[in-house]
């Protein structure tokens, strides 16, 4: 039976009083998610949990901004099965969306905290190796952060100079990328006090700006459409087959899902994690489907050209070009689109700065207690959004040196993200029966045997997202074409393992509570078999 309470017996509430840009506030917090990070998971809380459900909600659909980050790839799987696959696409992969978002909401329901998939590892792995499983799928999950809030930054900047210049050079995008960069970082440290409100306005802005957006588009096709043969025949000069071409166009579908666990690295600034977070998860699914629908299809019948606009530097700038007649209306909607972006990337300089403080706070960094050091006069780990974002900021510069390089960086994200839900739901699934039998090892939120469902559908979606985004778009390859994606992964790998057995395994901790030693304990000794 699915089980999601909205308020226990047990729930009581406390206020804190929290610290934002030095102005004291008031915040009611539920006690149990503060005994469930200290008592349960071993770790003190310290961020302001600032946070209820309706913030959390916004929140992650801010983050997730799914129209916008399909707006940013769609042309590309244009030429990967077309409108069929793209449309399809997006409603075939949903339910296995689903399942990864309610999978992953009965793991962060149980264990709450920043880290996500890397304590959710720890929790359920073996005692033996729950630590190096912690630590690899923690360093993972940095990775696919990291590089996915510089693909962020590349579509703003790609939006920026499309509205300046016709073909900018690789110096110009790096300046743009890095002074957005700083506009989001600036906001998300001096803006604090009014975050909830800017999430407000920029939920309202996203969804808003889609309307504008689409009713522009159709106004000014005129009644002058493409026909429905046209639109949604397939399409396949990448010289794969018919089957695989569509896969590699799947992946769209996997980008407009992809940002799903923002909300579980936000956990800990919120008041009712164990509730809150599944919650988010779900709607932000459900925005994944609707909103990208929305917006794709009136372009697809409206835009003329669209071989020609998806050759363009700023595609999309040349999309709207195309719909709007003029270069002012394409700034216009390119500028709709840019404020979306931005309200994006600063949603992700709060989530991916608390993953890397919360990795640092388990010691896998070098200087952990300086990176996990929580400002006090902010109430948030900057030293930690600091180093992240000085990370991005090198991928930004990589553009100058390499834009082969930094594009299989920025396109690696989406594997390196897959990989991690998949360690973390394939350990679920083989331990579910375990945590059927024992409530004080689960959440509020759970599936009980509905879950088995849930969890195979994810481990499916995942295990394809991880094989196809690994292919070339188009064969045969040069060296500029090709796929990097398995050497970024295979080389972050070697990395990882070498860093563990050179410091990280004497120094990284993991939560004190795990799943296989608590059954024990709760035997007098005896293993249980089940």
């Amino acid at each position: 039976m699915t089980t999601l309470s909205t308020k226990s017996k047990s729930e009581t509430e406390i206020a804190i009083e929290p610290v934002f840009s030095g102005a004291k506030t008031e915040a009611l917090v539920n006690v149990e998610a503060v005994e469930l990070l200290e008592d349960k998971m071993g770790i003190q809380d310290q961020l302001v949990r600032g946070y209820g459900t309706f913030a959390a909600i916004l929140l992650g659909l801010c983050g997730t901004n799914s129209w916008t980050a399909v707006a940013g790839s769609f042309t590309l799987s244009l030429s990967t099965g077309g409108a069929p696959v793209i449309v399809w696409g997006l409603f075939i992969y949903f339910p296995f969306a689903m399942g990864t978002a309610l999978s992953l909401g009965e793991l962060a329901s149980a264990f709450p905290s920043a880290a996500g998939p890397s304590h959710f590892c720890a929790c359920l792995g073996a005692p033996s190796r729950s630590r190096f499983y912690s630590f690899l799928v923690g360093s993972f999950n940095v990775a696919g952060l990291w590089s996915g809030m510089a693909s962020f930054l590349s579509i703003a900047a790609q939006l920026v100079l499309g509205m300046i210049v016709a073909e900018p050079s690789a110096w110009q995008i790096t300046v743009a990328m890095l002074i957005l960069q700083a506009v989001t970082l600036a906001i998300s440290i001096f803006g604090r006090r009014v975050l909830p409100y800017l999430s407000t306005g920029g939920l309202i802005w996203i969804a808003g700006g889609l309307v504008v957006i689409v009713a522009i588009v159709l106004a000014k096709a005129g009644g002058v459409y493409r026909p429905y043969a046209e639109v949604f025949a397939f399409v396949n000069p990448t010289g794969w087959s018919d089957e695989i071409a569509a896969c590699i166009g799947m992946l769209l579908a996997a980008y407009s899902y992809g940002a799903v666990d923002t909300a579980i690295h936000l956990g800990e600034d919120m008041k009712n994690p164990g509730r809150d977070v599944p919650i988010t998860m779900i709607a932000v699914t459900i925005g994944g489907l609707v909103f990208p629908i929305f917006y794709m299809l009136p372009l697809l019948f409206a835009v003329q050209d669209l071989e020609t606009a998806s050759e363009a530097f700023s595609p999309l700038w040349a999309i709207y070009r195309d719909v709007g007649k003029s270069d002012a209306m394409a700034n216009f909607l390119s500028a709709i689109l840019l404020i979306s972006v931005m309200s994006t990337l600063v949603t992700v300089q709060l989530a991916t700065p608390r993953m890397t403080w919360a990795f640092a706070r388990d010691g896998g960094f070098p200087f952990q207690e300086f990176f996990s050091e929580v400002s006090p006069t902010l109430g948030y780990p900057f030293k930690a959004q600091l180093l992240a974002n000085f990370v991005v900021a090198l991928l930004a510069v990589l553009y100058v040196a390499s834009t082969t390089a930094f594009f299989s960086i920025i396109s690696s994200s989406l594997a390196f993200v897959d990989l991690v839900f998949l360690a973390s739901i394939t350990l679920l699934i083989l331990n579910r029966h375990k945590m059927d039998a024992n409530p004080s090892s689960r959440g509020v939120f759970w599936l009980g045997k509905w879950g088995y469902l849930a969890n195979a559908l994810a481990i499916f979606s995942n295990a394809f997202t991880i094989i196809f985004v690994s292919f070339p778009s188009f064969i045969p390859t040069t060296a500029k074409t090709m796929n990097y994606n398995v050497v970024l992964v295979a080389g972050w790998a070697v990395f990882t393992l070498v860093w563990w057995f050179c410091g990280g395994r004497k120094r990284y901790t993991s939560p004190k509570f795990n799943l296989h030693t608590s059954l024990l304990e709760e035997q007098g000794g005896e293993e249980l078999k089940r």
